[in-house]
């Protein structure tokens, strides 16, 4: 807002409107591409953001902004995983070993070299302190707190 004096003396007010232009956004097509490189290799979003240069803050808010864009990270990040699975299944054909192992982990009830046995027992009676226990146990007590009240041998 601005005071323009008039000829008179008199007071005007003129408002400006200033033309509001968004801010650029730091997510160009370069940041993304690094994001998205990042994620592919199951980078933590610390680490992501550092390789892409923006803070963890600000991929945040445009996950936030973005829901499809978080959809994306989770599905980039099965990424080594996946190369790790086609890895191992085109290396089976080459390897008994590992085809055992495999088949080991993946169907256990088939394969597995452990033996899993159930034990079943019945469970215990109480057994009721008689008189005779009580006693024993009376005296077990009064003989340890001598011992602890007598302190150590010297």
């Amino acid at each position: 807002m601005r005071l323009i004096y008039t000829e008179q003396n008199k007071c005007q007010r003129i408002t400006y409107k200033l033309k509001t232009m968004p801010r650029p956004t730091i997510f160009t097509k370069e940041v993304l591409q690094k994001l998205e490189y990042a994620f592919a290799m199951d980078c933590t979003d610390e680490e992501s953001c550092l390789y892409a240069g923006i803070s963890p803050s600000s991929l945040y808010n445009y996950q936030a902004q973005k829901p499809e864009f978080l959809e994306r990270k989770k599905l980039l990040r099965q990424t080594p995983v996946l190369k790790a699975r086609t890895a191992l299944v085109e290396a089976l054909e080459k390897d008994p070993e590992l085809s055992l192992k495999y088949l080991e982990r993946k169907r256990k009830d088939e394969f597995s070299p452990k033996q899993i046995t159930e034990v079943k027992s019945e469970p215990i009676e109480r057994i009721e302190q008689t008189d005779e226990l009580k006693e024993f146990t009376r005296k077990y007590e009064e003989g340890i707190r001598e011992i602890i009240l007598r302190g150590p041998k010297k």
